[in-house]
């Protein structure tokens, strides 16, 4: 199965919506999906497959710092490669643009997405550390730093980066 991944377009927006829909229980409009097109920091990939949308990533690049905002599946294409391609093309666009950080967020109930972002060798590896400010941004004994990849680092957080309701400092 070729998977094609392209910088998102106006045209895809539609499509990129419908799988908002389908994955998330606050998803992004039409609208905010829009307005990214014109957003200088932000990065936004869809992923076809026979020219159908099957995916998409998006991301925004803040000095150095890359956030991912979504990664999402249609549930049609899902455990085909889809997201795995995905986090590769925004990684390696990252790593091009010298970014310091990936950084994501998820549940940590979302058990599928955390053993996504842990498979993903050798961008990934499970490290907990809740000493070093730096290899833990929000400051939770919580958060796992789950990648490193070419100075650039993948978080899981349970909580919005800064902050997190356990925080004790």
């Amino acid at each position: 199965m070729n998977v094609e991944i392209s910088k998102m377009t106006e045209a895809d927006i539609e499509n990129i919506a419908k799988i908002e829909q389908e994955c998330f229980s606050d998803p992004w409009s039409e609208k905010s999906l829009f307005e990214e097109l014109e957003n200088p920091v932000a990065d936004f990939f869809v992923a076809k497959i026979d020219g159908e949308t099957a995916g998409y990533i998006g991301s925004f690049n803040v000095v150095g710092e890359v956030s991912i905002t979504n990664v999402a599946v249609s549930e049609k294409f899902r455990k085909k490669g889809v997201a795995t391609k995905l986090l590769a093309h925004l990684e390696k666009g990252s790593r091009e643009k010298n970014a310091e950080f990936i950084t994501l967020e998820v549940r940590e109930s979302n058990e599928n997405a955390i053993a996504l972002y842990r498979k993903c060798t050798p961008i990934i590896r499970s490290e907990f550390n809740t000493q070093n400010r730096r290899d833990n941004p929000c400051g939770c004994p919580q958060t796992a730093k789950v990648g490193v990849s070419h100075g650039a680092k993948i978080y899981i957080s349970h909580g919005r980066a800064g902050a997190c309701s356990c925080r004790t400092n």
